[in-house]
């Protein structure tokens, strides 16, 4: 903890955002010398307002540990340190000889440069294939309001009843939960959720955690169903993970059916509303990154931004790139040290389509490097 470690006086502040979820709330770090002492909110009336959660305010410490410093190759099951110039001809060669037979994965830190960058280089060898391990990839990324929290953070005020199918807002999205313990607080307003029974901060009806449930609202035959019909700014708010236990597909049909049979849609107003569980989700939809029809056996795998990395085939060479030393990175044939959010300027489009950038706040360990560069 911050308190009797240091003077106010000693610190020097940095303005950037928190990218541990979706809705990166602004921050400010301070420091003294080469190590953050605090992270504390930074005022964004329109976000995030005066609050933090606790993961953000608190997991700082953990970059000082198990930090990725030097490239690393896979000899006989033991890491070797070696030169940049190395791990870039050994990636160069292994994209020429795989002919287009790769893939890409994108982690929870994966800002939207690196993002860019990744799928040039996808693209420059063959097709474009990113892969959906994390459930972070959508299949519908045509229309931006399939994608993004559209009633805006700072509206959820507005709304009159809210529908949570298949998020935990108090885990996935603490500020949004913030917002809505406000709207209930101020009254008139009436929240329900379908899937595992919520601990809310705030009373949350449950609706049951069936797909015949799910499906019984959609045709309108619940009793919660008279509340949305009768409310006129109704907010339907989903989660990704709603859209990976069913068919990305049948999961927006059945909220298409919600909507369609309450005022969610409007001139006004738009209460449709998915919620990413990612910084850099968002961004990758922006530019074009889609799910597609997934192989069992790939030649490559490439994951930037601290991926999680599932090795179904053992003859694939996969590259890690990341800043934590961890289970994925030792799944990995090739790693690469890359910068954390508090360690480079970049981009992140938060989960209502916000363009807000991070601010380099220390320098990477060792030979690390940002993680854009390395791919450039």
């Amino acid at each position: 903890p911050y308190a009797f470690s240091a003077r106010p006086w000693e610190l020097k502040s940095v303005e950037s955002i928190d990218t541990l979820d979706s809705i990166c709330s602004n921050i400010r770090v301070d420091i003294r010398g080469y190590e953050i002492m605090r992270v504390l909110p930074s005022i964004n009336e329109e976000l995030n307002e005066e609050w933090l959660n606790d993961k953000s305010r608190f997991s700082f410490d953990g970059l000082k540990r198990q930090r990725l410093c030097d490239p690393l190759l896979k000899k006989d099951g033991k890491f070797v340190q070696i030169s940049w110039v190395e791990a870039f001809e050994i990636i160069l060669n292994k994209l020429n000889t795989t002919n287009g037979n790769f893939k890409g994965i994108i982690g929870s830190q994966c800002d939207l440069e690196s993002a860019f960058m990744l799928k040039s280089l996808l693209s420059i060898f063959g097709k474009v294939d990113v892969d959906n391990s994390e459930g972070n990839v959508s299949k519908e990324i045509d229309f931006e309001y399939l994608y993004k929290f559209n009633s805006k953070i700072s509206n959820v005020e507005l709304a009159d009843s809210c529908i949570l199918i298949g998020i935990d807002p108090r885990k996935e999205a603490a500020i949004l939960n913030l917002h809505l313990r406000k709207r209930y607080i101020n009254g008139n307003f009436k929240v329900a959720n379908i899937g595992s029974a919520l601990n809310l901060t705030f009373p949350c009806m449950h609706l049951g955690s069936s797909s015949d449930d799910l499906i019984k609202i959609s045709q309108g035959q619940h009793s919660f169903c008279e509340v949305l019909r009768k409310s006129k700014r109704p907010m339907i708010v989903f989660g990704s993970s709603f859209l990976s236990s069913f068919d990305e597909n049948t999961a927006r049909l059945i909220v298409s059916f919600i909507s369609k049979n309450t005022k969610a849609l409007s001139n006004d107003w738009n209460g449709l509303n998915h919620v990413s569980f990612q910084a850099g989700q968002v961004g990758a939809a922006e530019i074009g990154l889609g799910q597609n029809s997934p192989k069992n056996a790939y030649d490559l795998v490439y994951s930037v931004g601290d991926a999680k990395i599932n090795r179904h085939n053992s003859d694939s060479f996969v590259i890690y790139q990341g800043h934590q030393g961890n289970t994925n990175a030792l799944k990995a044939d090739l790693i690469l040290p890359g910068s954390a959010y508090t360690e480079k300027d970049s981009t992140f489009i938060n989960l209502e389509g916000r363009v807000q950038k991070t601010q380099k706040v220390l320098l990477a360990p060792g030979k690390a490097k940002e993680d854009y560069s390395i791919l450039s």
